[in-house]
């Protein structure tokens, strides 16, 4: 709940948030726009000690005496280390953010690890035995879809009775700090603007995620035409692929996951850019009547009617429709993606399909042969037991002194055979049509329980008609299976 705190000061919980590394080399880029007898100067200075750093800060509150135009804008230069790693102590922190305004809500918006973050709220600083009314911006940049070391920390003190801005920003490369300072070169009058800082920080965020798309959507298109290629080339192959051929395309196909998932969370990142250039826009017409009080030309105009906002207000029109187009673009290579992969899944189930219908075609070769085997066995088994008994000892069929070949009983043989092997038939008919039986009734129970387990209710003529048709498809499996069944039987 410190959000609803009104305290101004970084207190002791917020200073955790930072690591104070005192004798680390340091690099401290410094802007100092004054407006002197109606003209803007220019000054910049690269601080290497915590001495000239403190130095700089004093000699700055000595212009603020003046009541006239200034703005100060810090730049702390990267050292290889996270944007919340500053290169000189705890105490000259606490002073420098005093003197500079610097609002302790930039320590609320540190520990998140999000989308890119800008806020807005309006605060009032106690200068001597007055109170002075400000806007504090806070930026942190995108730390979730770009996870890399190149995210920045914007703090920006717009006084609105007062013609001070104050801006530091951590985090930045010296690349970008030198940039910057060229930019405050050229921009002069329009940087005394209330947006202008965080404009920057759109600006440099757009660029962040434009850089890391335009380097990972074509490895994406390219995936996806090599999943097509692959594809083409698996129907001409005549050879089963080699393991080693099986080994690429799996380092492939997690080279392409991954490439799914950057550009997922790019669209994500793009997304809430959008959102936060929205807000900017928002909060832009909130200033219309808010008199620029860093005017040059001594009148105070209004924000709305300068020329800065003007331009302000059609950069971000201009952002968001190409963001929006980066979006689509996005969305394309991916919906791409899942029809390359849906595309492949299919043809692999249809060529594995394939397989099992020759390999069921084969089975019910083998399974037809060893039923005849059975069937002709269970012809033969009853005369062959009745053979085997009536030739034992204990019968004796002819009179020694009988010149006869053939025994006149030998029909008794063929009658009981004829009898027997008709009644062992007749009984396994009979098993199996009740087997048969057993087996539809157990398909039509689990196809009824696979019904009920969906939980679909049905209502309507639309709907009695998608009854009758899941009835009708039910039936015709059930008809399917004891039509084979009646087939192997015969």
């Amino acid at each position: 709940m410190d959000w609803l705190s009104q305290t101004t000061r970084y207190l002791s919980s917020d200073l955790e948030l930072f690591q104070f590394l005192p004798g680390e080399s340091l690099q401290i880029q410094t802007v100092l726009l004054r407006v002197d007898d109606g003209r803007v100067k220019h000054e910049e200075k690269t601080l290497t000690s915590e001495k000239e750093y403190l130095d700089w800060i004093e000699e700055c509150q000595t212009y603020l005496q003046d009541e006239k135009p200034i703005l100060l804008f810090v730049m702390h230069v990267r050292n290889g280390r996270k944007a919340s790693t500053l290169p000189y102590s705890k105490a000259t922190f606490e002073s420098v953010s005093k003197k500079i305004y610097q609002h302790r809500s930039l320590a609320l918006a540190m520990p998140r690890t999000s989308t890119a973050i800008f806020n807005g709220k309006r605060v009032d600083w106690k200068c001597g035995d007055s109170k002075e009314r400000s806007i504090v911006y806070n930026c942190r940049s995108d730390t979730e879809t770009l996870p890399g070391e190149d995210d920045i920390l914007l703090s920006t003190t717009y006084f609105t009775d007062k013609p001070w801005t104050f801006s530091t920003m951590y985090g930045c490369s010296s690349g970008l700090a030198e940039e910057l300072t060229n930019r405050m070169k050229r921009f002069m009058r329009s940087a005394f603007h209330p947006l202008m800082f965080p404009m920057i920080f759109v600006e440099y965020e757009r660029t962040r995620l434009m850089t890391a798309l335009s380097h990972t959507s074509p490895r994406l298109n390219q995936r996806i035409l090599d999943l097509e290629n692959r594809l083409q080339a698996d129907k001409e192959r005549k050879k089963r692929p080699s393991a080693d051929s099986n080994r690429k395309m799996t380092e492939k196909d997690c080279e392409g996951t991954k490439l799914w998932v950057e550009v997922s969370e790019l669209k994500i990142g793009l997304e809430s850019l959008k959102k936060v250039l929205i807000s900017i826009d928002d909060h832009s017409e909130s200033l219309g009547d808010l008199e620029l009080r860093a005017s040059i030309d001594g009148t105070n105009k209004t924000i709305k009617d300068s020329m800065s906002s003007q331009n302000i207000t059609s950069r971000i029109q201009e952002m968001i429709a190409e963001i929006e187009c980066k979006i689509r673009t996005c969305e394309g290579l991916l919906n791409g993606m899942a029809l390359a992969i849906q595309v492949e899944w299919n043809y692999h189930t249809r060529r594995d399909a394939k397989a099992n219908i020759i390999i069921a075609h084969a089975s019910k070769q083998d399974s037809t042969q060893m039923r005849l085997i059975s069937l002709v066995g269970m012809i033969f088994l009853p005369g062959t037991f009745l053979a085997t008994l009536f030739s034992m000892s204990f019968f004796r069929w002819i009179p020694d002194d009988s010149a006869d070949m053939v025994s006149p009983w030998i029909a008794i043989y063929f009658g009981l055979t004829a009898i027997i092997t008709g009644a062992t038939l007749w009984r396994w008919k009979t098993w199996k049509a009740k087997d048969s039986q057993g087996l539809e009734e157990f398909i039509a129970q689990v196809i009824d329980r696979e019904d009920v387990e969906k939980g679909t209710t049905y209502s309507g003529d639309s709907e009695l008609t998608r009854v009758n048709e899941t009835n009708s498809h039910n039936e015709s499996q059930i008809a399917t299976v004891a039509g084979q069944k009646k087939e192997w039987e015969v």
